[in-house]
């Protein structure tokens, strides 16, 4: 299979997504891709700021283990195998846990793509100004050279000069 589907985070809250059972190991994944910073942020642990940037995220292993509806050791072992198969690094901060998913940016492509879409449309409109701005200014020249022509044929010929409309 290829590619990719949108799964908005407000799912989080949908009535099919919140049943009082133990998660499965899909779907805890499916939790983390949604629960990650989408862009950096500050986490404010005790008295100390730490950065979470995109992909990332700072919670204690007994957050996530209540996320789940999981044991805390399942939860430990299910993060040992996510890094065991290069799916997360995880990281013990103070009091707490920073999980990265590798690869965020490329499951959460449209970012990047849309990015570079925008990008592509902006120069293509750029260049498509410009273009007409020069037509324009070509077809003005030719106007006026085509009305001077005119002018001084009905100079030399007698006849009055009425423009077109």
């Amino acid at each position: 299979m290829d590619g990719w589907i949108k799964f908005h985070r407000e799912w989080l809250d949908h009535w099919l997504y919140s049943e009082n059972r133990p998660k499965t190991r899909r779907e805890a994944w499916e939790d983390m891709l949604l629960l990650v910073n989408h862009s950096e942020n500050e986490v404010l642990i005790g008295n100390e700021v730490f950065i979470c940037k995109r992909g990332q995220s700072i919670r204690s292993i007994g957050s996530w283990a209540k996320q789940f509806n999981w044991s805390y050791s399942k939860v430990h072992r299910f993060f040992k195998l996510l890094a065991k198969e290069k799916l997360i690094v995880k990281e013990d901060i103070k009091k707490s846990t920073r999980i990265t998913i590798c690869k965020y940016d490329e499951y959460q492509g449209e970012r990047r793509v849309n990015e570079e879409q925008m990008k592509t449309k902006q120069k293509t409109r750029e260049n498509q100004m410009e273009i007409n701005k020069n037509k324009k200014n070509e077809n003005n020249g030719k106007r006026y050279l085509i009305h001077s022509k005119k002018i001084i044929n009905s100079i030399t010929n007698n006849d009055p000069y009425v423009p077109e409309t």
